[in-house]
């Protein structure tokens, strides 16, 4: 049997930067779900949750922007010679 890969684990403050909300309003959302474990931030133990804790509505939102902000190959421009080649410094 194959070990499956853990779960990422999201704080409050990627969350909220993911959704454009503030970290307390993610906070305030989450008080009801279980947190999924912890992660070190700035050496400080931080609260942590993965994909499949969030709230449904949360998931939808998440999924919404990362669609949204998915580039397709018709928003990436493509390089330019001068930014394509090493700068001496």
């Amino acid at each position: 049997m194959t070990p499956r890969a853990p779960m990422p684990l999201f704080t409050a403050a990627q969350i909220a930067g993911a959704l454009s909300l503030s970290k307390r309003s993610v906070l305030l959302k989450l008080r009801l779900s279980p947190r999924t474990g912890e992660r070190e931030v700035r050496g400080q133990r931080a609260q942590a949750w993965s994909v499949d804790a969030l709230p449904a509505e949360m998931q939808q939102q998440l999924a919404t922007e990362a669609q949204r902000r998915r580039p397709t190959a018709v928003q990436v421009p493509a390089p330019t010679r001068r930014a394509s080649r090493a700068r001496d410094l």
